[in-house]
């Protein structure tokens, strides 16, 4: 009994990692894709002349 509890709580710490991890990627992927539109809009500016 003992061991079955100490392996769902070693699947428990594993979820919660992924998540942070999921979450962590997330942010990164949402400010870079910002910067992206950011480039794409300087970039638009500079053809368009605005």
């Amino acid at each position: 009994m003992r061991h079955m509890g100490m392996n769902r709580k070693g699947f428990e710490f594993t979820v919660a990692l992924w998540i942070i991890f999921f979450l962590i990627v997330l942010v990164i992927l949402l400010l870079f894709s910002k910067s992206i539109f950011g480039w794409i809009g300087t970039a638009v500016d500079k053809i368009f002349g605005f």
